[in-house]
């Protein structure tokens, strides 16, 4: 027995509805109805030789749709598909066309193929990749280490077209997967000179994604911008593996990658500063000004600044040239690279300075003697002393002249009041002379005791530094 359907869109009430096999009436089994459709299920023999027609009637009025079977066989495929390559996810196959010289049977035309595949331990539903009219598939998705079971149905046209899977099967096994990239730990001690330890977590054999495991490390480094090419090493020590032979305090990135039987995985990176190392002799600079020693500490130019690693600070020593006892002073860094001035030392009493590198090692062996070089100062330029000079000679010569000459005219105070008028006015000019020579004189004076003091006070590069503008002197002629 056959199922056969009839779908009318519409009211039917009062309509008689009949599904027949040539001239044969179907017998109705089921009516249902949704959203305006009324599906109607009947059964009867099929007779392929005839029409099918489902009729509605009411009253004289008649309907009808009628349907001719296309009678065809389905394809079957027996050739075997092949396995172009295998990863630990995937698997990419090849196979070739439908045709009946080559075995298979059916009506085509054959318009495309169904892969089917599943674990060959299971029983379970295939898997397919939709039809395509395509020769090879890559099949994604699949778990490492794995046999799978994999199978052709070719597809004609028209509804129902496909063929039954065929039983010409291929199996085969996708490889390990891509290793996690490990867990690392990079690591230096100043007790292991020029070395760098790798800490290595062991990856488990999910993560490794391989039944036997990580196989090898690969671990790659150089030194961090530049352009040096990679120095690679390979250990099958998954615990703890040691590069030597690294420059002194450089800072280096490594990357480290795990490596199962099949695949490399992800490589892991760090950066790191190789150890230090005990720091060579410094350079070493003092000057002395009066009562203060400023001292400066610094990598020196002889040696390459990564011998000296990270600088912590400075000791420093210095005596004078009459005293045997030394007086300590430690300095950090930037007190030693910037300068450090040291208060209360002897006036004109030569001292000697040495001093040694502290850093992450240790202390460094002590510098060479450094003695102290005298500040030349600052001093009143000679050629503004002599002017002073000469402007007060001048102001007192105006002075005792215009005594000399107010005496000579008022020998016995009986001059006219003419002759008086006009020695006051004479008298008025040289005072207001001498009070203007006068005046500019403490206007010079005042100017070069003030750059007197400070050029006193201005100090650079050390601890306490002033930095003030020094004013111009007066502009006015002499």
């Amino acid at each position: 027995m056959s199922t056969f359907q009839c779908d009318i869109q519409g009211n039917v009430d009062g309509i008689t509805i009949q599904f027949l096999i040539g001239s044969q009436p179907a017998s109705e089994t089921v009516r249902t109805e949704s959203n305006g459709v009324t599906r109607v299920k009947f059964t009867g023999e099929a007779n392929p030789a005839v029409t099918y027609v489902c009729t509605l009637a009411k009253e004289s009025y008649t309907a009808y749709a009628d349907h001719s079977l296309n009678i065809f066989v389905l394809p079957t495929y027996t050739g075997q598909p092949s396995s172009l390559t295998s990863t630990g996810s995937s698997v990419e196959l090849r196979w070739r066309n439908w045709s009946t010289s080559s075995g298979d049977s059916g009506d085509g035309p054959v318009i495309g193929y169904v892969l089917y595949y599943r674990r060959s331990s299971s029983s379970g539903l295939w898997s397919h990749i939709p039809q395509d009219n395509s020769l090879t598939a890559t099949v994604t998705g699949l778990r490492w280490e794995e046999e799978y079971v994999f199978a052709i149905a070719a597809v004609r046209e028209g509804a129902g077209g496909e063929g039954p899977r065929g039983s010409n099967e291929l199996t085969v096994s996708t490889i390990c997967g891509e290793p996690s990239a490990p867990v690392v730990e990079a690591n230096s001690s100043y007790k292991l000179p020029k070395r760098i330890n790798i800490v290595l977590q062991r990856l488990t054999i999910t993560e490794a994604k391989c039944s036997t495991g990580v196989e090898r490390y690969t671990i790659s480094y150089r030194p961090v911008n530049t352009d040096v090419s990679m120095i690679t090493e390979k250990t099958t020590i998954d615990d703890l593996y040691t590069i030597m032979e690294l420059e002194i305090y450089t800072e280096y990135i490594i990357s480290v990658t795990a490596s199962n039987k099949d695949f490399a995985g992800m490589a892991r990176v760090v950066q790191v500063f190789s150890p230090e190392e005990i720091p060579p002799v410094p350079g070493v600079s003092a000057t002395q000004d009066g009562s203060f020693l400023t001292v400066s500490v610094y990598p020196s130019e002889s040696f390459n600044r990564n011998l000296y690693g990270n600088i912590i600070g400075f000791d420093v020593r210095y005596r004078s040239r009459n005293s045997e006892e030394w007086k300590n002073q430690t300095l950090t860094a930037d007190q030693g690279i910037y300068g450090y001035k040291i208060s209360s030392v002897v006036e004109d009493a030569k001292y000697k300075v040495i001093a040694r590198v502290v850093n992450g090692a240790g202390v460094g062996n002590w510098s060479p003697f450094f003695t102290a070089e005298q500040s030349t100062g600052s001093s009143i330029p000679g050629f503004m002393i002599v002017l002073v000079a000469a402007l007060s000679i001048i102001i007192i010569f105006l002075i005792s002249l215009f005594g000399l000459y107010y005496r000579c005219s008022h020998p016995n105070g009986n001059n006219t009041r003419e002759v008086q008028d006009d020695n006051l006015t004479t008298n008025i000019r040289a005072v207001e002379d001498a009070t203007e020579l006068n005046n500019y004189a403490n206007i010079v004076r005042d100017d070069l005791i003030e750059q007197q003091y400070q050029n006193d006070v201005i100090q650079t590069r050390t601890e306490n530094t002033y930095d003030y503008a020094i004013s111009q002197t007066s502009g006015r002629e002499v």
